[in-house]
């Protein structure tokens, strides 16, 4: 029922519009009398269709600032949300990085004691790592059984200096995107001093 009447109500604002368009001229011959005032009365009203016309360019003008307004509102948006999600998603690679690396680690400890059980207790700092180093490079030359063992300890102790690097060089990361600095997540990091694992 409602649309027919908003469809009829459609109809009767067409007809009348055409009505208001159509009549006046005929209205016009009846006051003026002839077709040459009725003529004489169109040209009066030629200044007011310049001005409804120029009224019109203005609305459209109007609307063609709004929509490009509304565009670059919409654009600022999509750029939020983008960068938004670009964050996210590096986080959640940044955070699977560092838990790789923190297992990793483990195995690595587990593996130098396993190794030589003299290192029971493994250190957690790329720098006491590397005085462990050269504590078994220099013992393995006197030490005979240590020498046998000492190339794979040195490179496991090598690839725990490297993981504590990464891990620290991943938290940089981490700590950047927390602060909102997208720019460069992959740039070289300082070294930022000894990092543990918990």
């Amino acid at each position: 029922m409602s649309q027919l009447n908003s469809r009829s109500q459609r109809w009767m604002l067409i007809v009348l519009l055409n009505a208001l368009w159509l009549l006046p001229p005929f209205f016009a011959r009846i006051i003026g009398g002839s077709w040459k005032s009725a003529a004489d009365i169109g040209q009066a009203f030629g200044g007011a269709s310049s001005l409804f016309s120029g009224l019109a360019l203005l609305g459209v003008l109007y609307t063609l600032v709004a929509q490009r307004q509304e565009a670059g509102v919409r654009e600022q948006q999509l750029r939020r949300e983008q960068t938004m999600a670009h964050a996210q998603l590096l986080q959640l690679s940044l955070s699977t990085q560092l838990q790789s690396a923190r297992t990793l680690i483990a195995d690595h400890r587990k593996a130098l004691v396993e190794l030589s059980p003299a290192i029971a207790d493994v250190p957690t700092s790329p720098s006491l790592l590397r005085d462990l180093r050269a504590q078994i490079d220099r013992d393995a030359v006197t030490n005979g059984v240590l020498r046998k063992r000492a190339p794979e300890l040195l490179q496991r102790i090598d690839e725990l200096i490297e993981l504590h690097d990464e891990i620290a060089s991943i938290r940089s990361r981490l700590s950047r995107l927390h602060d909102g600095d997208l720019s460069s997540p992959e740039r070289p990091l300082a070294d930022e001093g000894p990092c543990d694992v918990a």
